[in-house]
């Protein structure tokens, strides 16, 4: 083989190798666009996802209140009754004191309501950072538990103001 010979052939070669190197460095470009949209709508659903979240925690405090209003006038109406059985149905300042106790279970969460209402009412919540919507759930979820504690509480004082009454029935029965 002589010299011109393997010339051409070493610059096709060459050629050929430019020519697989560009499309290697074409596919790598559009593999790297691929990973950076596939990386986008990762954070966007991330961020739907952390949005959902917060709001699903925001709703359940406000979903926790009615239910503490709900089981608070169910108490309040246990302890009238309970009074009435024990036969003080008038004014009681310890009776009063019973029913303002009741009440201030619904003042413990109202502030948690007011703060859940005005994130679920806010336009603004696309305009917040990954981080302050992180803590706004941290805070949520922290309210929800509060309101959860005192709904609780409530189911248990009303349980057992409805067995003190049932007794009290029985007896009046018997």
């Amino acid at each position: 083989m002589d010299q011109s010979t393997y010339n051409w052939i070493t610059a096709l070669g060459g050629l050929v190798a430019a020519g697989a190197s560009l499309w290697s460095a074409r596919a790598a470009r559009r593999s790297a666009d691929t990973a950076n949209l596939a990386a986008q709508r990762a954070d966007r659903i991330e961020r739907r996802s952390l949005l959902r979240s917060l709001l699903a925690a925001a709703q359940g405090v406000i979903s926790e209140s009615k239910r503490i209003e709900t089981l608070v006038a169910k108490v309040k109406g246990e302890i009238q009754d309970q009074f009435i059985f024990a036969g003080q149905s008038g004014a009681s300042s310890r009776k009063d004191m019973f029913l303002k106790r009741a009440d201030a279970k619904i003042d413990a969460v109202a502030p948690y309501v007011s703060e859940a209402r005005s994130l679920v009412d806010n336009p603004n919540l696309d305009n917040s950072s990954d981080e302050d919507l992180t803590r706004a759930l941290t805070r949520f979820e922290g309210l929800l538990t509060e309101s959860r504690r005192v709904r609780e509480d409530l189911e248990r004082e009303l349980i057992s103001l409805e067995a003190d009454n049932r007794l009290y029935r029985e007896k009046r029965i018997s």
